[in-house]
C-alpha cells in the first residue's frame, strides 16, 4: 500500500475504514451509501446498539477485525511529535509505552511523598526549610554582635582619637579680638569636640566679656569649633552721682564712666543698692534658712542673678517705681521715631515725663499712658513745625493732639516765659532751657 494511502488511513475512524471496507466489497457506491446510513442508525429495541449485518460472510467479518486491530496498534504507535516515519510500529509502541510508564512513576513518587509528609508530619524538604531557618536566626545574631561592637569601637575612637578640635572660628562683630573670645570660652585645642560643655562654654564668655550679648557655639565635624557672638549696644546711661551708669537692653551694667557715651542720657534714677530684708525659715528637718531676695520697699535698685553689688557685668533689676525698664522703653519708641539727636530724659516724677531733645526742644510726656502714640506725634510735629534750632515745647500730655509752644516753659509749675523782643535780646538775656534736675 503506497505512503500516503497508509497516512490517511491513520487518520479515519473506524467508522470510515469499516465503511471503505464494505465499499470495496460491494462494488457499487450506492450500496456503500445505504449500508452507511443503516450502519449510523441506531438498532431498535437492543439499548442502542449496533446489529450486526448478516449480509456479511464468515470472510469479511475476518478481514474486519484484522483491520480494527491494526487501527488499535497504529494509534498506539503515534508518538507526541507526529513523526512516525521510518519507525517500526513495534519501537513506536515501546517508546509511548515508556514514556507512560516514567509519567506514572514520577506522578506515583510524588504522592507517596505527599502521604509520608501527611502522615508524619515531617519530610526531606520540611527539614531542608527549618535548617535553613535555623541558620538565618545564627546569621542575624551575629550581625546583631558585629554590629554593637562596631558601634562601641566607634563611639571610643570618636571620644579619644577622631573629632579633636584643631580649627577655632569666630564670627560676629564686637569690641574684642578672636584671642579673647577663644580664651574667655575654656576650651583648647586638642578638646574632644564630643565631650566639650558647649553651654558652659557660652555662659563663661558671656560672664567674663561683658560686651558680647550672648554666644552661641557650634561644632563643625571633624575638628572645626565655630563660636557667632553677638555684640551688647549701650542703650542708655544713667547720670548719678557724677558718674554715667551704661547699660544694655537687657539692663546689664556694661561700663561706669566719668562721661557720657553715645546713647541717652537718663536723670531721676538712684543708681544705689536697694536694701534687702533678711528673710529666715526653718525646714522640717531644723535648719535655718536665710532668704535675703524681699526688697523692702525703699528707693534704689535691684540686682539679678545672684549679684550683691553694682558693678560691671552685673544684671540691674529695677526700683520700686519701674524706671529702669521706663527708660529703655523710651528710648526704644524715640529710635523707631526717627528721633536720632542726642537727648536727655528726666523720669524722676513719672507722672510728669520730660525730655529734653537736641539742646533746643523740650517734650512735655506727662504720665507713662500712650508712651509711643506721644513721642510718635513729637516726631511728626519736629519734622513738619519746627525749625533748625528753633526753641519751643511741645506738650503732648494728650496723646491725640500736640500744642507747640515758641518759647520754653518757665519752671515745673507750667507758666510761660515771654518771649523777648529781638531788638533786646543778647546772649545773657535769652531765654535758655533750664537745667535737668537729679
Amino acid at each position: 500500500m503506497p505512503e500516503f494511502e497508509q497516512r490517511k488511513r491513520k487518520t479515519m475512524s473506524r467508522q470510515e475504514l469499516y465503511d471503505e471496507y464494505l465499499s470495496g466489497e460491494s462494488g457499487s457506491p450506492k450500496k456503500a451509501a445505504e449500508k452507511k446510513s443503516q450502519s449510523k442508525k441506531p438498532a431498535k429495541g437492543n439499548g442502542g446498539h449496533r446489529r450486526e449485518n448478516p449480509h456479511v460472510s464468515e470472510e469479511a467479518k475476518k478481514r474486519q477485525m484484522e483491520l480494527r486491530q491494526k487501527q488499535t496498534a497504529a494509534k498506539e504507535s503515534k508518538t507526541y511529535t507526529g513523526k512516525t516515519s521510518g519507525k517500526s510500529p513495534k519501537s513506536r509502541s515501546d517508546s509511548y509505552s515508556s514514556h507512560r510508564s516514567s509519567k506514572t512513576a514520577s506522578r506515583t513518587s510524588s504522592d507517596s511523598q505527599r502521604t509520608s509528609a501527611g502522615g508524619r508530619g515531617y519530610s526531606k524538604a520540611g527539614r531542608s526549610h527549618k535548617n535553613q531557618k535555623k541558620k538565618a536566626g545564627r546569621y542575624t545574631l551575629y550581625y546583631v554582635l558585629i554590629g554593637i561592637l562596631a558601634v562601641a569601637a566607634l563611639t571610643v575612637l570618636s571620644t579619644t582619637v577622631l573629632f579633636n578640635i584643631g580649627v577655632f572660628v569666630v564670627s560676629g562683630e564686637t569690641v574684642y579680638s578672636d584671642e579673647e573670645i577663644i580664651a574667655a570660652c575654656g576650651i583648647a585645642k586638642g578638646e574632644n569636640l564630643l565631650r566639650i560643655n558647649a553651654s558652659r562654654a557660652e555662659d563663661k564668655i558671656v560672664s567674663e566679656l561683658v560686651y558680647i550679648e550672648s554666644a552661641k557655639i557650634h561644632r563643625g565635624f571633624p575638628n572645626r569649633l565655630t563660636i557667632s557672638v553677638e555684640a551688647a549696644k549701650p542703650a542708655v546711661a544713667f547720670a548719678y552721682g557724677g558718674k554715667y551708669y551704661v547699660i544694655s537692653e537687657n539692663k546689664r551694667l556694661l561700663e561706669i564712666s566719668d562721661k557720657p557715651l553715645n546713647c541717652p542720657v537718663v536723670k531721676g534714677v538712684q543708681i544705689i543698692l536697694q536694701p534687702k530684708e533678711e528673710k529666715k525659715t526653718e525646714t522640717a528637718e531644723g535648719d535655718v534658712t536665710t532668704d535675703i531676695s524681699v526688697p523692702t520697699g525703699e528707693e534704689g535698685i535691684t540686682l539679678e542673678n545672684g549679684a550683691q553689688e553694682i558693678g560691671v557685668g552685673a544684671v540691674l533689676g529695677d526700683d520700686t517705681e519701674g524706671r529702669i525698664r521706663l527708660a529703655l522703653s523710651i528710648a526704644k519708641y524715640m529710635a523707631e521715631s526717627g528721633l536720632e539727636k542726642s537727648y536727655e530724659m528726666n523720669i524722676a516724677d513719672i507722672l510728669g515725663i520730660k525730655i529734653d531733645y537736641g539742646g533746643h526742644i523740650r517734650i512735655d510726656l506727662g504720665t507713662t499712658a500712650s508712651l509711643e502714640d506721644k513721642i510718635y506725634n513729637a516726631s511728626r510735629i519736629i519734622e513738619e513745625d519746627v525749625a533748625e534750632n528753633e526753641n519751643c515745647t511741645l506738650n503732648l500730655t494728650n496723646p491725640n493732639r500736640g500744642v507747640k509752644r515758641p518759647v520754653y516753659e518757665n519752671g515745673d509749675n507750667g507758666t510761660a516765659a515771654e518771649k523777648p523782643e529781638a531788638t533786646e535780646a543778647t546772649e545773657d538775656t535769652q531765654t535758655q532751657p533750664p537745667e535737668a534736675e537729679p
